[in-house]
Parts: C-alpha cells; sequence; structure tokens
C-alpha cells in the first residue's frame, strides 16, 4: 500500500474507518470524533500536511462535510470509493 499515493492511501483510511466506527446519519456516514490528520498520517505513511491537503480537496469536491471539530460526514461513500479505482486517476 505504501507505493500507492497519499490520496489513495487516505481514502482507503477514510473508507476503512467508515466501515469500522461510521454510523448512518441523515447527510451520510457520520465519524464522531472525526479522524485527526496526525492518525491518519501514521497509519498511512505521510506527512499530516499532505493528509491535511487530501482531506480539504474531498471538502471542496462535496465528498466531506466537516462540522468543527466534533464531526465529519462522508456524504458519498460511493462516490470515495470510486476514487480508488485505477479509472479515476486517469
Amino acid at each position: 500500500m505504501l507505493f500507492r499515493s497519499v490520496e489513495h492511501r487516505v481514502i482507503h483510511a477514510l473508507c476503512d474507518t467508515a466501515e469500522r466506527e461510521g454510523r448512518r446519519g441523515e447527510g451520510g456516514i457520520v465519524l464522531a470524533p472525526p479522524p485527526r490528520a496526525e492518525d491518519f498520517a501514521a497509519e498511512v505513511g505521510a506527512t499530516r500536511q499532505s493528509v491535511s491537503t487530501v482531506m480539504a480537496e474531498l471538502v471542496r469536491s462535496g465528498i466531506l462535510r466537516r462540522f468543527g471539530q466534533h464531526s465529519v460526514v462522508i456524504s458519498d461513500i460511493g462516490r470515495l470509493r470510486s476514487r480508488l479505482t485505477p479509472a479515476a486517476a486517469e
């Protein structure tokens, strides 16, 4: 997995976390408390800044929504998972 891009590794970790700890909410899958960039960085072998950059892009694209420090909602898990396919990287 370390040979994959940081984006791929972060998305994979987000999907795993959603399956383990997420709960279905009105707007998608809720992760409360939200995953910390530092924890994901250690898990995926990347810098905190790289993880934060990927997370910010997922927010801009509408896949993730942040609610302060209280929770993160994955609004479209299917769209998030689709970024793991080779066609999404092209």
